[in-house]
């Protein structure tokens, strides 16, 4: 990664700053990982665990020696293991914590008291990034966020191509089927759902969609999409519901409007569309398969894919260099964090940064005029 491993001689970091991050540890994050080791402190991973292979983690612990690296066993362990991590920093060097999903939102609080030299958070998702928006008048620190950044924006095209691609594969294998002809619900239509959207159009899908916001849902409409005016309309008759919503999309009452044997999938972050385990109790029985689990209710019975956790990472989640450009921005919201100490708040980067990116991502690449990204 040409254009990633240049950002440290051009934008340098100081070498005293401790890092610590809660990260998609795939084989494919590891040059990031790489610079930040090269110029920074890196302290401690946190491995967010429906992401992580233990294969792929001894390969980080080979090459990071003096870098901790832990995979929880669920998600909800991932706050207490950073609480656990940012004790074991030094008090007399600043700290810097790298995430996705914004872990350290809530429990930020606990972590100035136990030691004050926090200097800032670097945030990549938009799950992430609202957890701070909730307690935005309380930050005492700056946040960067590249969540809703023009470069995170090409990320979210390639994320919705990854969700379709997973998600087939495992219909051809579990299910011995594709999408073609079959009834699909997408509920939420934001960036990732528009471009997952755009793939099952590709594949024959007979696609519904549904958002909780009328705007997006008219959007859907001009766009030339049937979408209900209720959910309840939505997901009656689909055989596949599929939630990109980045909330709490699927309900147990919503059950009552499924036809037998839908199947349930996630294509947002974390386990945030079905609450899987809340529908596991609620059912009369179930049976847990490798690629899914076939739940028993009274009247009907449902299938929820990969335990109601995102499918895109089943088969690696966004390939191509878009990713390279991802990770140097994650850089310079590092280095902007740096720069600007007094800077409290949820900010981006400055737009200045994603042209210069861009532009040196082309000086790199782009050695014919057909070169691919």
């Amino acid at each position: 990664m040409k254009l990633l491993k240049s950002l440290p001689k051009e934008f340098p970091l100081e070498s005293n700053i401790q890092i610590l991050s809660v990260f998609h540890l795939l084989e494919t994050s590891i040059p990031f990982f790489e610079v930040l080791n090269e110029v920074t402190d890196l302290k401690s991973v946190i491995a967010i665990p429906y992401s992580s292979k233990e294969e792929i983690i001894e390969k980080y612990r080979e090459q990071f020696v003096n870098t901790n690296f832990i995979i929880p066993n669920k998600i909800d362990e991932i706050q207490n293991i950073i609480i656990a991590e940012y004790k074991k920093l030094r008090a007399d060097k600043p700290i810097i914590i790298v995430e996705v999903g914004g872990y350290s939102a809530s429990i930020l609080d606990t972590l100035h008291k136990i030691n004050p030299n926090l200097v800032g958070i670097v945030e990549d998702t938009n799950q992430g990034h609202w957890n701070y928006e909730k307690i935005k008048n309380d930050l005492r620190i700056p946040v960067y966020s590249m969540a809703q950044s023009k470069i995170k924006s090409l990320e979210n095209r390639l994320i919705g191509k990854a969700v379709v691609f997973s998600l087939e594969d495992i219909l051809r294998k579990a299910y011995y089927k594709t999408f073609c002809g079959l009834n699909v619900t997408v509920l939420g239509y934001g960036k990732i759902g528009k471009s997952v959207v755009r793939s099952l159009k590709n594949r024959d899908a007979l696609m519904k969609i549904w958002d909780t916001n009328p705007v997006n849902r008219f959007q859907a409409r001009l766009d030339g999409y049937f979408c209900p005016k209720t959910k309840a309309e939505a997901i009656t008759k689909s055989d596949i519901i599929l939630g990109v919503s980045g909330n709490n999309s699927f309900l147990f009452e919503d059950i009552k409007y499924l036809k037998n044997n839908a199947i349930l999938v996630s294509g947002s972050s974390k386990d945030i569309e079905f609450k899987y385990d809340e529908l596991i109790k609620l059912s009369s029985k179930n049976e847990i398969n490798e690629d899914y689990s076939k739940l028993f209710f009274e009247e009907k019975t449902i299938s929820i894919i990969n335990a109601g956790l995102p499918v895109n990472f089943l088969n690696n989640s966004v390939l191509s260099s878009v990713l390279e450009l991802i990770f140097a921005e994650l850089y310079i919201c590092v280095y902007s964090v740096l720069k600007n100490p007094n800077n409290i708040g949820i900010h981006q980067v400055d737009n200045k940064f994603h042209g210069l990116l861009c532009n040196k991502w082309e000086e790199y690449y782009l050695n014919s005029e057909y070169a691919a990204v």
